[in-house]
């Protein structure tokens, strides 16, 4: 959930703003409905959109990126029954479906990210991939290869057979001063468990920047 990536260049996010608005540019972003919302639609959340933890900010601290919105937490929405319900792997609830509203309720924000029109295809399987891991519990440790699963990972793994989304070496330390996040050093001591610095992971600031998404716009708590 928390590999640092290194950022897109300025000329890339000016010709992608020709296209779309992209967190970061300056511009307002644009609402969208509940009912703007589709099936594979990406929901990204972060300490500047919300409140957050002292968690979610170790998190932004090693993996913000040049773009003004960083985010720690991330999920992928299920339009069903005329009702927009929210797949993802939060701590305590581990993996879960909460309708859109719900999520909202202290998160208050969300932007909106949408695959690529010719990825779409993907989207039934990853949902049915969804179901199957309904329950499963939150990884505190993030890694990608054991029973639970984190926000960005949960992701990552709905997606794995379609090649979509790529892992990076996590890493743990203040890009400032080079020394592991002391947040991050308590975590994972309580844990028992050493910083897993540089295995394969990911994280929702390096998946928002995947050339396979676009922005659409934010959702806001009614």
């Amino acid at each position: 959930m928390r590999q640092r990536f290194i950022p897109a260049s300025c000329i890339v996010v000016v010709l992608m703003g020709i296209l779309f608005w992209t967190p970061g540019c300056g511009h307002k972003p644009p609402d969208l409905k509940v009912s703007d919302l589709q099936s594979g639609d990406f929901v990204f959340t972060g300490p500047g959109l919300w409140g957050g933890d002292k968690l979610s900010t170790a998190i932004d601290d090693v993996t913000k990126t040049e773009m003004e919105t960083s985010y720690t937490h991330m999920g992928m929405v299920e339009v069903r029954d005329s009702t927009v319900w929210i797949w993802h792997a939060a701590p305590k609830k581990g993996v879960s479906c909460e309708s859109l509203e719900a999520f909202l309720k202290t998160r208050h924000r969300a932007d909106v990210y949408r695959l690529s029109d010719s990825l779409h295809l993907h989207i039934p399987a990853a949902l049915d991939t969804a179901r199957t891991l309904n329950g499963l519990p939150y990884d505190d440790a993030y890694l990608m290869d054991g029973t639970g699963h984190y926000c960005s990972g949960f992701v990552y793994t709905l997606f794995r057979s379609s090649n979509i989304f790529e892992l990076e070496a996590m890493t743990f330390k203040n890009p400032e001063t080079g020394d592991f996040h002391p947040l991050w050093v308590d975590h994972y001591a309580r844990l028992g468990v050493e910083i897993p610095e540089g295995r394969p992971g990911c994280n929702p600031n390096g998946m928002a920047l995947s050339p396979h998404l676009r922005f659409v716009g934010k959702v806001l708590e009614k």
